[in-house]
């Protein structure tokens, strides 16, 4: 096994990896995957965890494609080998009216006149955990991704159309981006999910609120 990263953290596994006698079986590598020089040709396998919020923001999606093309053999595996993203919609007014409230109490913060940004403040998406019960709409999906045959200028930037459909009547106030991810090549195909009715992970959901909410009926 070859282990390659280029921060810190291969220090404290170096370390796990003595405490469990495996030297002779794990090479650690501290660099970029681009920079470094492999002690072999290709591998079976390339495990990765590359996704960012929003599956593609700062994501590793780029240097785990580099690792594909020029360390891993015609027939190796990777892990996960797919992955989803997904948009959905929320009611969640009183969260909207709570930070548009916080932004007026500063707007003239101490003295400075800072009503000009407001607006784009409102557009920054934010992470958070999204309760399931304030889902209004069906998910669809904006973007799937192979990392068999995906290339790095299909993902990096990109348009979507999307629809949603609504599941009651109700105010829709903001977007929310999840995503899916797949290991299709295990003995059972696993899943893990960051929808808002998944179990947490660390991605959270990715929201996007709306300038104002638009009153919407169920379809």
């Amino acid at each position: 096994v070859y282990g390659v990263d280029m921060s810190n953290i291969l220090d404290h596994v170096s370390q796990i990896v003595k405490d469990n006698n495996l030297q002779d079986r794990v090479t650690l590598i501290k660099g970029k995957i681009e920079d470094v020089k492999l002690p072999v040709e290709k591998v079976d396998i390339i495990v990765s965890d590359w996704m960012g919020f929003c599956l593609f923001y700062d994501s590793t999606l780029k240097a785990v494609l580099y690792a594909r093309n020029k360390f891993l053999k015609q027939d190796g595996l990777m892990f996960p080998d797919r992955a989803s993203l997904y948009l959905t919609a929320i009611e969640d007014k009183s969260y909207k009216d709570h930070v548009e409230e916080e932004h007026v109490l500063w707007k003239h913060y101490y003295s400075f006149n800072l009503t000009s940004i407001r607006d784009t403040i409102l557009q920054e998406p934010l992470v958070d955990v999204v309760e399931p019960q304030k889902v209004v709409t069906s998910p669809c999906m904006l973007r799937e991704v192979d990392l068999y045959t995906a290339s790095i200028q299909d993902h990096m930037e990109f348009k979507a159309n999307f629809e949603l459909t609504m599941k009651k009547n109700a105010n829709v106030c903001a977007f929310v981006a999840y995503f899916d991810v797949e290991f299709t090549h295990c003995h059972k195909k696993t899943v893990f999910t960051t929808r808002p009715e998944g179990k947490y992970t660390r991605w959270k959901q990715t929201v996007l609120y709306l300038k104002d909410c638009l009153a919407a009926p169920r379809n």
